[in-house]
């Protein structure tokens, strides 16, 4: 994979960018991607407003779904440790996508 200017970007430097919760996600959507034959251009991961974001350049109507998908799922998902949660926590203007468990250990 590479960047936006076309210097190789480790899939462990990649992983690094999202919380231990979100990188089982990610790795399946660089999965899929790959299967969807994307060219490996990842011009920014991050998290933002609560949910992982992804930016890829040239892609698919397909690739850019299954990166909503992935996105919409992270929403759902506690990105410290993996588990479903029902809702985003909010502490002042932050948001923080972590489940219960997480959320408490964090305050």
């Amino acid at each position: 994979m590479t960047d936006i200017y076309g210097r190789p970007w480790r899939r462990k430097d990649i992983l690094a960018c999202v919380g231990p919760g979100w990188r089982r996600l990610v790795e399946k959507l660089i999965e899929d991607l790959q299967d969807l034959d994307w060219n490996g251009q990842l011009h920014q991961i991050k998290e933002k407003f609560g949910g992982l974001r992804f930016y890829i350049g040239d892609g698919t109507e397909t690739m850019h779904n299954r990166i909503m998908q992935a996105e919409e799922e992270s929403l759902h998902t506690c990105s410290d440790c993996g588990e479903e949660m029902t809702e985003l926590k909010h502490k002042g203007s932050w948001i923080y996508p972590l489940c219960d468990g997480c959320w408490k250990e964090e305050r």
